[in-house]
């Protein structure tokens, strides 16, 4: 999917407002986080996500955790949230449409869309030079 631009989608976060990605264009870098409250691996990287958001979000950076529809509820969800300490929204794509739509079969998984809405990156782990990679797409 890298280069191609980003699907558009609207979904409401655990608290109940609603985004929608085409509207984050031009204001930023966006990482999609496909993440679930049974993931354990996922768990490790919301820290790394977490430090990245307090370090680049003046900047524009903006991760969106997405939980997928597997065996997860918004109540559980919100558990999630507060036990990891999530800093970010926390989406919920009940349908798995956009789980479908950018083919986050294995979890975690991230993607990394550009101030223009392209898809530039796609890790299931965040890499060691993932600071380095989101400052100079903040500077694109």
């Amino acid at each position: 999917m890298g280069g191609k631009v980003a699907p558009d989608f609207t979904l409401t976060d655990i608290d109940g407002k609603s985004f929608t990605i085409g509207k984050f264009r031009d204001h930023g870098v966006i990482h999609l986080f496909f993440t679930a409250v049974w993931c354990i691996p996922c768990r490790q990287e919301i820290t790394k996500i977490n430090d990245a958001y307090e370090r680049f979000k003046a900047q524009g950076y903006t991760p969106l955790a997405i939980g997928v529809p597997t065996r997860q509820t918004p109540e559980r969800l919100r558990e999630y949230r507060q036990k990891e300490k999530i800093k970010f929204p926390l989406l919920f794509d009940s349908s798995g449409k956009v789980v479908e739509s950018y083919r986050a079969e294995f979890l975690p998984r991230s993607i990394l869309i550009d101030k223009k809405g392209t898809i530039r990156y796609e890790w299931d782990f965040v890499p060691d030079n993932f600071h380095e990679v989101i400052n100079d797409l903040l500077k694109e």
